[in-house]
């Protein structure tokens, strides 16, 4: 809410005070605003590592040395992941040589995998860092990797993937709403994201934490992937539509709207006794009143079909 105070002055000190109340209207709320979509049904080939991992950081308060990882929280016995030497409390720095500190980081890079495929990685485990490699297995039936398609339904209104290449992670734009600020600024499905106001995108998640942290209606400045070149898109994000609720001029008119109770008056010249015109609606019903002389009320009536009741007879 903004609420802007007048005030008149003549020559000969203070006339007059005024009030105006703005609010913002947010629409309801978004049934996929920061939602996972739906993963899709699982590939034939999909790989399978036996390996359930978390988002972790680590570091010392005192020097504020920071690195991050994926913590492993689990080995499956038996597993790829437990014939390399991997164990729970490891933290995987880097797979095929792209950093992963997300989880819709690793859940790309599984996208680029299939059985059978050699993959190195790079694990940390009490200080000391090693290489490791494994050997992807045939996933299980029904098993699906972690979502890498992530809805902001709100500041950009659209659906974005994360998307893996060899050392990097990136965020490619799938599918853009007609009222998403990235058609405005010309972005459709397709657009390769590469990062945010000069900080690299490291994921659809990482865009969508980004975005969210950002006022309504904020500017921001996309780098987008154009084959060889790399563009600077300026982008608006979503902004909600702003409503007058509150106009007071004392004695002069006066102005209300109650949002929430759909209520609204309007005074001119109030005296607060009596007032030469006041009107005043709730919901559908309307009533006007001139002076104390005048009054009428103007309303809208709803047709309903009764069914009658069906009479029981009584044989004897």
């Amino acid at each position: 809410m903004m609420r802007i105070r007048l005030a008149l002055w003549s020559g000969g000190g203070f006339i007059a005070a005024a009030c105006v109340e703005v609010h913002q209207l947010m629409p309801p709320e978004h049934p996929l605003l920061g939602a996972a979509a739906a993963p899709a049904e699982r590939r034939i080939d999909a790989p399978f590592l036996g390996l359930r991992l978390e988002e972790e950081i680590q570091g010392s308060l005192e020097d504020l040395q920071f690195q991050s990882g994926l913590a492993v929280v689990s080995v499956d016995k038996g597993s790829p992941a437990e014939r390399a030497g991997l164990r729970a409390q490891d933290r995987v720095l880097c797979a095929d040589a792209a950093p992963v500190s997300r989880m819709d980081e690793w859940s790309a890079l599984l996208k680029t995998w299939k059985s059978g495929d050699r993959i190195t990685l790079e694990v940390e485990r009490d200080g000391a860092v090693s290489t490791v490699e494994l050997i992807a297995a045939a996933a299980a039936e029904g098993e699906l990797p972690p979502p890498t398609r992530w809805v902001e339904g709100w500041k950009l209104r659209a659906t974005f993937e994360t998307f893996a290449e060899r050392g990097g992670t990136f965020v490619r734009v799938i599918d853009v709403e007609e009222n998403s600020p990235l058609a405005r600024a010309g972005l459709r499905g397709g657009a390769m994201l590469r990062a945010i106001d000069g900080e690299e995108l490291r994921g659809a998640e990482h865009l969508l934490s980004t975005v969210d942290a950002l006022p309504f209606g904020g500017r921001v400045i996309f780098d987008v992937e154009d084959g060889p070149a790399v563009e600077r898109v300026r982008v608006r994000l979503w902004s909600p539509s702003r409503e007058v609720t509150d106009i007071n001029f004392p004695i002069l008119f006066n102005y209300s709207r109650d949002l929430v109770s759909d209520k609204t008056s309007f005074a001119v010249l109030d005296f607060f006794v009596i007032a030469l015109f006041d009107y005043r609606r709730e919901g559908m019903t309307r009533r006007y009143r001139v002076l104390r002389f005048l009054r009428f009320e103007s309303g809208v009536g709803v047709l309903e079909e009764v069914t009658p009741p069906t009479e029981s007879r009584t044989t004897e």
